[in-house]
């Protein structure tokens, strides 16, 4: 049995006996709450993956998907789910790189054709099908001699300069599902993290920005950590796409459609029983990728996260 001695911020330092011990446990036994929001953690100042091993003295700080770090882990993990959808969907597909940006991710593809907005919808269907799989993100740490053999063997070409040009002894793999990614990480622990999203355009770029080189298809996307409504009892609401009133990017639609579900009402009707008339708009934009409640198009409120769901059913 061995001692690990983990230092938090605001915490004095404690001592956990275990054999081997993982991030998400040293969490839990320490009882930090919201664990459901965790993502990733930062362990010695570097962000690492929640399934990662400690070593036996060392700082540890959640990261929350709700904050700047773990939007942005979201970001790349929902990259990674939509080049494991286009690889099913469009076989022969080669990837290229697919970061998180300030307001989404995106994704390089090599086809035989450019990838086309009437492609999104497709994609986007299969993405769902993948995150409501709830595949786990794998890590595996490989030489680069496993690396250039297994990417060579997908026909990969992209994968392989990107390798060879890294010139390191040993690379990082994620898995989830039938996809495989030359990665750095850190991921969300599972595709199921990957709540609501949307495919928003289609563009082309050069493969590394070089005119000399392919021309490839960048579709692009956003992500939101909230995935569900709670709206006032005490208020009448009605629900609408956002139309770039809140923002200067528009919503998504299927993400109104999940609202209108959890309401049980049409868009632009509202429930007979309420004074208050709100529009609910679900924003994946620059407002700050959170729904938000509207009077007469003023920002009147932001609704709350998944996790805040449960309590406030409860005092409703």
């Amino acid at each position: 049995m061995r001692s690990f001695r983990i230092h938090m911020e605001s915490r004095d330092s404690q001592e956990i006996a275990a054999e081997k011990l993982t991030i998400i446990e040293a969490l839990r036994l320490l009882g930090v709450k919201g664990l459901d929001r965790v993502v990733a953690a930062k362990v010695n100042n570097e962000n690492k993956d929640l399934s990662s091993l400690i070593e036996t003295e060392s700082h540890l700080e959640p990261i929350f998907i709700d904050q700047e770090e773990g939007l942005e882990i979201l970001r790349h993990s929902a990259s990674h789910v939509m080049a494991m959808a286009v690889k099913e969907l469009f076989p022969g597909v080669k990837v290229t790189i697919g970061p998180a940006i300030e307001n989404g991710f995106y994704y390089d593809f090599d086809f035989d054709r450019p990838f086309r907005d009437d492609d999104l919808p497709l994609i986007q269907a299969k993405m769902e099908e993948i995150t409501k799989a709830d595949y786990p993100f794998i890590r595996r740490e490989v030489s680069f001699q496993e690396a250039l053999q297994f990417f060579e063997a997908q026909g990969e070409d992209y994968k392989l300069e990107l390798i060879r040009d890294l010139g390191a002894e040993k690379v990082s793999l994620y898995t989830q599902g039938s996809f495989t990614d030359l990665c750095r990480g850190p991921h969300v622990p599972s595709t199921g993290k990957i709540k609501a999203f949307n495919l928003t355009k289609v563009a082309g770029a050069y493969w590394r920005g070089d005119e000399r080189r392919a021309m490839l298809s960048r579709i692009y996307g956003v992500v939101t950590f909230y995935s569900q409504f709670y709206l006032s009892r005490r208020g009448r609401h009605v629900v609408r796409q956002c139309d770039g009133t809140a923002c200067h990017v528009r919503g998504a639609s299927r993400l109104i459609d999940t609202a209108q579900h959890r309401l049980g009402i049409l868009a632009g009707e509202t429930t007979p029983d309420y004074r208050v008339t709100y529009e609910v708009v679900y924003c994946l934009g620059s407002c700050g990728l959170a729904p938000v409640a509207m009077i007469d198009d003023k920002v009147v409120g932001h609704l709350v996260p998944d996790a805040t769901v449960e309590m406030l059913d409860k005092l409703a």
